[in-house]
C-alpha cells in the first residue's frame, strides 16, 4: 500500500463506485427546452405602453412644475399723482413741465432753450439683452398713533401726543425735541432737536464715520423694510451761539443716505444733521415695510432709450406752448442705471418699481432722465405715473 491512490481508495469506500447524475431526464428537458417566442404585435403593445408611461410621467412632472411656479405677475395700474408729490430722485432738480413726456421723469436740461426737443442716442456699449428685476409691494405702519409713540421712544423723546390738523400727521413733543409721523403720499418719520444747548459751545469734531454709524443704528432700530446706503456728506451753518457765546453760527454736518431695499438703491432718502460735537439735530426718512416682491421682466438698455424717443410726444418747453418749430437736440445716453421708484397705484397700494436713470450731457452739463423699466405688458396708465417723495413733515 505504498501507492498513494491505493491508500486513498481504502480510506474512501465510495471512491470505487461509478458516478451517476440523479434525474438525468429532467435535467436534459430543462436544458433543451426552446426559448419563448414574443409576437410582433406583443412587441408593439409593449413599446406603445412604455411610450405612454413615459409621456404620462413627463405630463405629471410638468403639471407639478407649473403648480409650483410663481403666480402670474399683476399688471401695475398707476394712479394720477397728487400735486404735493415731487420727484423721488430728490438729489436732482425736476419739474413735470420739463419732462420729455408725462411718463418720463427727469431733470431740467441745464441751459436748454425753450421749445426744445431731445433725440436720444444710446452709447455703443448698450446691450439689447433683457433682464428680470424685483418690484416690491409696500405696507405702511397700521396705526399712526402707536407708530409715532414707538419712533419717539427710539429717539428718546417722551411727552404729549397730538394729531396735527393741517395734514395726516401725528406729533409727540417734549421740551427738547419732537417727533413727527406724517403721510405725504408716503408715510415718513421725522425728528427735530429743539434744545438750544445743542447749538452751544463746540470744541471738538466727531469723525464722520462715527456719525454714519450712529445714524445707521438709529434706522436699524426702527425695523423698517430698508437699509441705508453710502451717504453724501455736506457741511452747513446753523444759527446759534459759538464757544464764547458770541452771535455766530456753528458748523453742522449733514448726511444724506440713499434708501436701499435688498441691495438696490431706491431713490428715496433719509437725512441726518449733526453738530460737530455729535449731537443729533434733525433726522427724517420713509416709513414702510415690504409686504411682497415680484420678479418682473425689464426693458433692455437699448429698448429703454428707444422708448424715451418713442414717448417724446411733446417738446420740452419752459415757456408754455409755442408756434415755432422745436429745436432738436441730440443727446448721447452714456450711462443707464436701475433704481427703485416709489409709486401709488390706482387701488391705493404703494409699490417700489424698477426705474431707469439715463444720463447724458446737455450743454456740457450732466443731465438725467428717468423711465419706468418694466416691460410695458405689465403696466397700465404709465403716463400717469409720478414717483412719491420721502421728505418728512418737520412741523
Amino acid at each position: 500500500m505504498s501507492d498513494v491512490f491505493e491508500r486513498l481508495s481504502v480510506a474512501d469506500p465510495y471512491a470505487g463506485n461509478a458516478f451517476e447524475l440523479p434525474d438525468v431526464a429532467s435535467f436534459i428537458t430543462r436544458v433543451s427546452r426552446p426559448p419563448r417566442r414574443i409576437s410582433t404585435w406583443r412587441r408593439f403593445q409593449l413599446s406603445v405602453s412604455g411610450a405612454i408611461s413615459a409621456t404620462t410621467l413627463i405630463m405629471v412632472g410638468s403639471i407639478a412644475a407649473l403648480q409650483g411656479a410663481a403666480p402670474s405677475l399683476p399688471v401695475l395700474n398707476f394712479a394720477l399723482a397728487s400735486a404735493t408729490q415731487f420727484n423721488v430722485y430728490s438729489s436732482v432738480r425736476a419739474s413735470t413741465s420739463h419732462l420729455p413726456t408725462a411718463s418720463v421723469h427727469g431733470t431740467d436740461a441745464p441751459g436748454a432753450a425753450a421749445n426744445t426737443l431731445y433725440h436720444f442716442i444710446a452709447a455703443p456699449r448698450f446691450s439689447n439683452a433683457t433682464s428680470v428685476g424685483p418690484a416690491y409691494q409696500l405696507r405702511a405702519p397700521s396705526n399712526p398713533r402707536t407708530e409715532t409713540t414707538r419712533i419717539a421712544s427710539i429717539f428718546g423723546v417722551s411727552g404729549a401726543l397730538r394729531q396735527l390738523t393741517t395734514s395726516a400727521a401725528w406729533q409727540l413733543s417734549s421740551p427738547g425735541a419732537r417727533v413727527t409721523f406724517a403721510s405725504q403720499g408716503l408715510w415718513t418719520w421725522g425728528y427735530v432737536n429743539t434744545s438750544t444747548s445743542a447749538t452751544n459751545s463746540v470744541v471738538e469734531t466727531v469723525p464722520v464715520h462715527e456719525l454714519v454709524l450712529k445714524a445707521t443704528q438709529l434706522v436699524s432700530g426702527l425695523h423698517y423694510g430698508y437699509q441705508l446706503g453710502i451717504p453724501a456728506v455736506t457741511t452747513g451753518s446753523v444759527a446759534g451761539s459759538g464757544p464764547s457765546n458770541s452771535a455766530q453760527g456753528f458748523v453742522s454736518i449733514h448726511l444724506r443716505f440713499p434708501v436701499v431695499v435688498s441691495g438696490t438703491t431706491t431713490g428715496l432718502v433719509s437725512d441726518f444733521t449733526f453738530s460737530t460735537s455729535g449731537t443729533l439735530l434733525s433726522a427724517h426718512g420713509p416709513a414702510f415695510f415690504v409686504a411682497s416682491s415680484y420678479p418682473y421682466p425689464l426693458l433692455s438698455p437699448l429698448a429703454g432709450v428707444a422708448r424715451l424717443n418713442a414717448q417724446r410726444n411733446e417738446p420740452v418747453s419752459s415757456a408754455g406752448p409755442s408756434t415755432n418749430s422745436p429745436t432738436l437736440v441730440q443727446v448721447t445716453i452714456s450711462n443707464a442705471l436701475i433704481a427703485l421708484g416709489a409709486y401709488r397705484l390706482s387701488d391705493g397700494t404703494l409699490w417700489l418699481v424698477p426705474v431707469y436713470s439715463f444720463t447724458g450731457m446737455v450743454n456740457a452739463k450732466s443731465t438725467t432722465w428717468s423711465l419706468l423699466a418694466l416691460d410695458p405688458r405689465y403696466t397700465k396708465n404709465a403716463s400717469l405715473a409720478a414717483p412719491l417723495a420721502s421728505q418728512a413733515n418737520r412741523n
